[in-house]
């Protein structure tokens, strides 16, 4: 869904610009389109990835295994909080790395964008 708004949201007039001045569309789409939609590409990247690592806990809570999710909840049942609170900070740190790394990402490569 970012990325189909990233490529709608482009400016027609840029397009318009470089059509006139003999851009072919695959010239436009890697000059223009896919530049402008970078940002929007990365942000839903971004969303994925926290989502998915949220996924995988919850699956492995769910569905057992070995794994964090596993943990925590063999350690919430065991009442064993110190190990329990570790896990959940692990995570949490997962979580805050996946997001610097695509705000790292993000200001590399889309710099030109809030």
């Amino acid at each position: 869904i970012n990325a189909a708004t990233g490529f709608r949201r482009v400016d027609s007039a840029k397009i318009a610009l470089a059509r006139s001045y003999g851009a072919s569309t695959l010239q436009i789409f890697w000059k223009i389109r896919a530049p402008m939609a970078l940002p929007m590409i990365l942000v839903g990247l971004m969303i994925g990835a926290i989502f998915g690592l949220l996924t995988a806990v919850g699956a492995e809570m769910v569905g057992g295994g070995f794994g964090l999710g596993n943990r925590l909840t063999s350690y919430s049942s065991m009442i064993q909080m110190p190990q329990f609170f570790a896990v959940v900070l692990i995570l949490s740190t997962l979580g805050i790395l996946i997001y610097v790394l695509f705000f790292l990402i993000g200001k590399k490569w889309a710099s030109w964008e809030a």
